[in-house]
């Protein structure tokens, strides 16, 4: 087990080994990790003390001005040579290509709005979705409605429920050992 998971375990509890206490304190660079270690527990527990100040200010400033600096090199132009000249213009297709994008938008919406008009100026309300439910016989949902005798099925009717049953739960489980396989 490498150091930083042997220490990670020593912090949790989890290794009770005397020996690598005894490495622990003497190897500098482990007990600076220990320290890092715990302070962000703390941290993630919310157990800092108040007046602790982290600033790192200065340290990022002093990498700074260490740092060499960088110049953009000179573009050597030779002589008789004319520079490219470096144009703003957007090419053709470009252009020809964002006009295309604005008119197909804009066609979809008039034909979207159209249609949306022209259903709404029928007269003939909106097909009702058929539904068949799956046990039972279909009841309508309505407080006027009187409710259905649905006591009793007929045989014909219990034996088609049942197929049905049967034939879901056969795919289930046919679904789930092509799923264990995998």
């Amino acid at each position: 087990m490498p150091n930083n998971e042997k220490l990670s375990a020593f912090i949790d509890s989890e290794l009770a080994e005397e020996s690598f206490l005894s490495e622990l304190v003497a190897n500098e660079q482990m007990v600076d990790q220990f320290s890092r270690y715990h302070l962000i527990g703390d941290v993630m527990r919310g157990d800092t003390p108040a007046g602790m100040n982290i600033d790192i200010s200065s340290a990022v400033m002093s990498a700074l001005d260490d740092e060499p600096t960088i110049m953009a090199p000179t573009v050597k132009v030779k002589a008789g040579v004319k520079p490219a000249a470096v144009s703003n213009v957007v090419p053709l297709f470009k252009k020809v290509g964002q006009y295309a994008i604005a008119a197909s938008v804009a066609a979809s919406v008039v034909i979207g709005v159209q249609v949306n008009t022209a259903q709404q100026d029928s007269l003939t309300p909106a097909p009702v979705l058929d539904t068949v439910p799956f046990v039972g016989v279909a009841e309508p949902v309505s407080l006027q409605a009187q409710p259905l005798n649905s006591d009793k099925l007929s045989e014909q009717q219990d034996l088609e429920q049942r197929r049905k049953i049967n034939a879901f739960l056969q795919d289930h489980r046919l679904q789930q050992r092509m799923l264990q396989q995998q």
